[in-house]
């Protein structure tokens, strides 16, 4: 599957277009603030029905217009579909091939991307919450009901701390406890299995686009002996007179971000910005990897600003492992010789400036 014809409307900085893509590499090039990463974002908004800088609806959406709108067709073996999205101030409406979705589940297995950007990199330094955010969107893509398992243990975990900061009803306190018991081992649960899936590859491909035999491990803070019900009722209970006391839920998926460690140390005090760019270069690889083997299909690859922190051999081996594991990628960056410099020419080359794409 790749997408074949891409357009949008009032979206952010960018002029109206409708282009033509191929499958391969598609080169988006301009200077900074020009909208490069606004053009990634609206191929991503395809996927995951937002953006992914935290935006409200109205930062999607032109000064002085109602809406924005992105359009995407796709082709496959199998079938064309089309994909579009209208975006306005107080809600988003989508339509597969001209009907409305019937659901978020079904909308984000339609079109399938994976996205390598700044703003990912700069979650690696955000602590346990920007590591447990790029964790979730890995495995919100390849597990369809983890979208559903992660909305109800988040109502479950809010109706919980209200009760604990009213501290008055013991009982509506234990349903409740109980209750996020059951939602919150799955979650866990599919965050262990997630990384299980794909640390052999990772540390694989990780070593080969550094070019040395760095020992690179990702662990939950758990330890991952808390996704049986037993185990996670146990550490409920040792800390449930500390929890009323300060009013709200101290254990649980919420609390536990990923380590990422290289050589037993954690990246984010003892990894270069070349070695972070190489590992989460590599946990995108070996993303697409797995989501190739439980879906069948491989997801579109997006490249904001691959960066210069990574030397010509880096980058020449990461192109090397991507082409031959995904059928097409968007890739930004200010220097058109970029790609020149690894021997690679692009399919297909967009100049952006000042938001317009030709």
């Amino acid at each position: 599957m790749y997408l074949t014809r891409f357009s949008a409307q009032n979206y952010r900085n960018l002029k109206d277009f409708c282009i033509d893509c191929k499958s391969g590499l598609n080169l988006i090039w301009g200077d900074n603030a020009q909208g490069k990463t606004n053009f990634i974002e609206a191929i991503y908004c395809l996927g995951n029905l937002r953006g992914f800088r935290g935006s409200k609806n109205s930062d999607l959406i032109q000064w002085g217009k109602e809406f924005s709108s992105v359009c995407g067709l796709f082709i496959s073996p199998l079938a064309s579909r089309e994909i579009q999205i209208k975006i306005e101030t107080s809600k988003k409406t989508a339509h597969l091939n001209g009907k409305p979705a019937s659901n978020a589940r079904e909308f984000f297995s339609a079109f399938p991307v994976i996205l390598f950007s700044p703003e990912e990199m700069a979650l690696m330094d955000k602590g346990p919450a920007g590591r447990r955010a790029l964790l979730d969107r890995a495995v919100f893509l390849v597990e369809n009901d983890y979208l559903d398992k992660f909305r109800r243990y988040q109502f479950v975990l809010k109706t919980r701390n209200l009760l604990l900061r009213e501290n008055k009803n013991r009982k509506e306190l234990d349903v409740w406890t109980e209750a996020f018991i059951e939602t919150a081992v799955p979650v866990i649960a599919a965050r262990n299995l997630f990384l299980k899936n794909i640390i052999p590859d990772l540390v694989q491909i990780n070593n080969y686009i550094s070019g040395n035999n760095d020992k690179i491990d990702i662990e939950l803070q758990s330890g991952g002996d808390i996704f049986n019900k037993i185990n996670f009722r146990e550490k409920i209970e040792k800390v449930s007179d500390k929890e009323q006391e300060i009013g709200y839920t101290i254990v649980g998926p919420h609390t536990e971000g990923p380590v990422f460690l290289l050589n037993g140390k954690p990246f984010k005090n003892f990894a270069s910005q070349g070695q972070k760019r190489s590992f989460l270069l590599s946990f995108k690889i070996s993303q697409i990897i797995d989501y190739q083997k439980k879906n069948n299909k491989t997801p579109i690859l997006l490249l904001d600003d691959l960066g210069s922190e990574l030397d010509i051999d880096r980058q020449k081996r990461f192109f090397e492992i991507v082409f031959g594991k995904v059928k097409q990628i968007f890739f930004t960056t200010t220097d058109k010789k970029f790609l020149q410099n690894c021997g690679i020419i692009p399919d297909s080359c967009f100049h952006l400036n000042q938001g317009d794409i030709k």
